[in-house]
């Protein structure tokens, strides 16, 4: 019987060790849904910035080719 005693007492301790380990597993679990959703937002930044940029960089780039040609004192290859 103590042996029966035993095993009903390591059940116990790894029921309650795995009730402990899914509560753990579930606040990860949570805690990296939440580190996505930040790093989605941060994604979606980055890109709206880079097209800004490459819409200023592309602006500019017109706008020194547009005064070259008004001055002609330089003549710069198109970037085909």
């Amino acid at each position: 019987m103590q042996t029966l005693k035993d095993l009903r007492a390591k059940i116990q301790a790894l029921e309650t060790e795995r009730a402990r380990l899914m509560v753990e597993v579930e606040s990860l679990r949570k805690a990296a849904e939440s580190r996505v959703t930040t790093l989605e937002g941060e994604v979606g930044q980055m890109r709206e910035e880079a097209k800004s940029l490459r819409e200023l960089l592309g602006n500019s780039s017109k706008e020194i080719v547009s005064s070259s040609d008004v001055q002609k004192t330089q003549v710069l290859p198109s970037s085909s």
